[in-house]
């Protein structure tokens, strides 16, 4: 077969070992650039990984007019005094990344035209939800022949309770309560870690957020100050990279991973203290040893923050089928995040769907024999889980769609590599 832009996985892996350092978060990352467009003056961003996703936003504001300069990891952005910003339909196809970005777009701009947004084909993602957020906050929104319209003079304090802890809802309702002068208050904002990170950045800026657990209560004077933005260490990828050193019984220190934002991620703690994994934070970073470890079945069901995250479940399916006993995952958040299992039967495995009030479930006995296939990544967490399946599975496999893989990893083969994985990316 050609293997001309797919990733190639050798199964039966050996232990993956050694150090590893985790990129810049993709999630966190988006919100924290459309953070620096909400100051007047340049501010810039640390640690911004170097990925699909991420290239594509930078080409857009440079494309509107802004100046971006680079230097190692750190970008620093200057705004632009252009009126008026048409998203062109070639983004919003590929990317809703976009959408982190609309508040400080409006704030520099006052009007944003777009198309709807598509990204990862995961569910439903209507953007009309957002509208309400945005509205709250004074800003004008209207639809005409599938173009999304948005306006605002300035923006207006507010009192708005979310219906759902969206985290694009909450990242926005943060930024306009920023630009807003004067106190607003949101109910039921997400507290998952990247927007903790955002309300960090924010609050450098010169906001006054006060957090208590899921609401907030923000005081500004309409103005944020200029400023320096890291960007912290992806979890999604640190749990990828952790679920291929279970897989493969290895012992790997995951460095740039000690930060607050990895050590008192609930969700991640919780995960370990369940499948008993050894593991410990060192001044280097997390260690995992799996030399000892056995996989546990588990019934997973994916939620919202603090519980088992969406992004998660397709990278811990490879773990569970070899799990013996029997698991299930649900995903409660998007009804078409179990797609890949598809991918996952050409390798071999067997699985069964129920449906239910809360939506779909695939429920499973294990373990089971994999072997090597060509298959396609559906989405960025699902073209991850056919690598980690790949690398126990008996033969060679093929990953084909790889675009979408890179939307979120900055180099998934060469970090495999790094910790001895027989993987490659033939040109």
């Amino acid at each position: 077969m050609d293997n001309k832009h797919k990733i190639i996985v050798m199964g039966q892996q050996k232990p993956l070992s050694g150090p590893l350092q985790i990129q810049g978060s993709k999630n966190a990352a988006s919100k924290l650039l459309g953070a620096a467009l909400l100051s007047d003056n340049a501010s810039s961003i640390e640690n911004l990984p170097d990925i699909i996703d991420i290239h594509a936003l930078k080409d857009f504001l440079i494309s509107i007019g802004y100046t971006l300069s680079e230097k190692g990891q750190k970008l620093e952005i200057s705004r632009t005094s252009r009126q008026g910003v048409v998203i062109p339909e070639s983004f919003s196809d590929n990317s809703r990344s976009f959408l982190l970005l609309l508040v400080g777009l409006l704030h520099s701009h006052k009007k944003v035209v777009f198309q709807k947004p598509q990204g990862c084909q995961i569910g439903d993602r209507s953007v009309e939800g957002y509208f309400a957020t945005l509205i709250a906050f004074g800003v004008m929104a209207t639809i005409d022949k599938g173009l999304y319209t948005l306006q605002v003079e300035s923006f207006k304090p507010a009192v708005i309770a979310l219906d759902f802890p969206s985290v694009v809802s909450s990242s926005m309702a943060l930024a306009a309560a920023c630009l807003a002068k004067g106190e607003s208050t949101i109910v039921g904002i997400s507290i998952e870690p990247e927007i903790i990170s955002l309300i960090e950045a924010l609050q450098k800026m010169g906001a006054t957020i006060i957090v208590n657990d899921s609401n907030a209560i923000v005081k500004s004077s309409g103005q944020l100050m200029q400023t320096t933005i890291s960007v912290p260490p992806d979890r999604n990828v640190l749990f990828t990279y952790v679920i291929a050193t279970l897989l493969t019984k290895g012992y790997t220190t995951f460095t740039n991973c000690n930060t607050t934002h990895i050590t008192k991620d609930k969700a991640f703690a919780a995960f370990l203290n369940v499948q008993k994994i050894v593991s410990r934070y060192t001044k280097e970073g997390l260690v995992i040893d799996a030399r000892k470890f056995s996989p546990i079945a588990m019934d997973v069901i994916a939620y919202c923050y603090p519980e088992f995250q969406t992004d998660w479940q397709p990278l811990v399916a490879p773990l569970l089928l070899q799990a013996k006993g029997q698991s299930s995952i649900e995903d409660r958040i998007f009804e078409d995040r179990l797609r890949y299992w598809k991918e996952l039967s050409k390798m071999g495995t067997t699985s069964s769907t129920v449906t239910s009030e809360n939506g779909q479930s695939v429920h499973f006995r294990a373990p089971q024999i994999s072997h090597g296939a060509e298959v396609r990544a559906l989405d960025i967490r699902a073209g991850a889980a056919v690598i980690l399946l790949a690398l126990i599975s008996k033969g060679a496999t093929a990953v084909t769609n790889i675009k979408q893989i890179k939307r979120g990893y900055q180099d998934i083969v060469g970090d495999l590599q790094a910790l001895g994985a027989d993987i490659s990316l033939p040109h």
